[in-house]
């Protein structure tokens, strides 16, 4: 890890790496979020950095840069559940499905799914389980796993005595069945570009986010415009509003009111409470 982290600090006094040029473009809105995704989607796997596979759902955890670290909406997983055991499972709707390699040897992910996990609507995290940190397809992953530890659930379909059941839910969808089983097919991002471009992380769990079925709620970009603002000893925040909107959430003509009440409920001059 600490040789990764030497080469890209000399790779950033080299000449401007194509990677950086298109994240140059979009903090300067020169390009859109989803044609920023893409093209550093391209650029990756030119580099060798992306490949395929199917990874059971026990060793995907939720990335801490999805959702600018608000992690997932945890309630709508049962949900979210639900709705696709109501119209059944399709492989094709997995398709959008990106995540990353953890740093070998780091526990950051895991550890950041361990305090998301609660035992009840959320799988547990067995240790050095987490191998990767999904970037598109969360929510669903989140669910494959509840399935899979049958944690507490009185879903029709998907429950029975009281828990999450495998068995019961072969019985109506056995297709869903196998992916709780096997885990689903996951385009994978390589480790080395979390070290090299952290950047394109952010970019590519944004661009997922403003199409999936669970969005980025106002609450957590709410939370998005305060980090950002604490972080800064003189926030701009205009840019930070147009960042954290990047991904047209629905709540984004409102954005100037989530401002305007992080700017009078960050506990004072400081402003590092919310």
């Amino acid at each position: 890890v600490e040789s990764v982290k030497a080469l890209a600090g000399a790779a950033a006094s080299s000449p401007p790496h194509p990677i950086d040029l298109v994240l140059a473009d979009i903090e300067a809105g020169r390009i859109g979020i989803q044609k920023c995704a893409d093209s550093l989607w391209s650029l990756c796997e030119k580099e060798g950095w992306v490949y395929e596979m199917v990874i059971n759902s026990r060793q995907v955890g939720v990335d801490p840069c999805n959702r600018d670290s608000a992690g997932c909406n945890v309630e709508e997983v049962a949900s979210l559940m639900g709705d696709i055991a109501f119209v059944g499972w399709s492989w094709d709707k997995c398709a959008h499905a990106r995540c990353a390699e953890i740093i070998p040897g780091d526990n950051e992910v895991e550890e950041f799914n361990r305090r998301l996990a609660d035992g009840v609507t959320l799988a547990l995290v067995e240790p050095n389980s987490i191998i990767f940190g999904s970037l598109a397809a969360g929510h669903t992953n989140l669910g494959l796993r509840a399935i899979q530890a049958r944690v507490a659930s009185n879903h029709p379909i998907l429950s029975r005595g009281g828990k999450y059941s495998v068995q019961k839910l072969r019985e109506k969808d056995p297709v869903m069945a196998q992916a709780v089983e096997m885990g689903i097919k996951w385009k994978v991002l390589r480790w080395p570009c979390r070290i090299r471009f952290p950047k394109v992380l952010e970019i590519l769990t944004e661009a997922g986010n403003g199409n999936v079925q669970r969005p980025m709620n106002e609450v957590q970009g709410l939370l998005a415009l305060h980090r950002r603002a604490a972080a800064s000893d003189t926030p701009d925040w205009p840019a930070i509003g147009k960042y954290v909107i990047r991904g047209s959430p629905a709540w984004a003509p409102d954005v100037d009111w989530l401002i305007a009440f992080a700017v009078a409920k960050s506990g004072g001059v400081e402003g590092q409470l919310l």
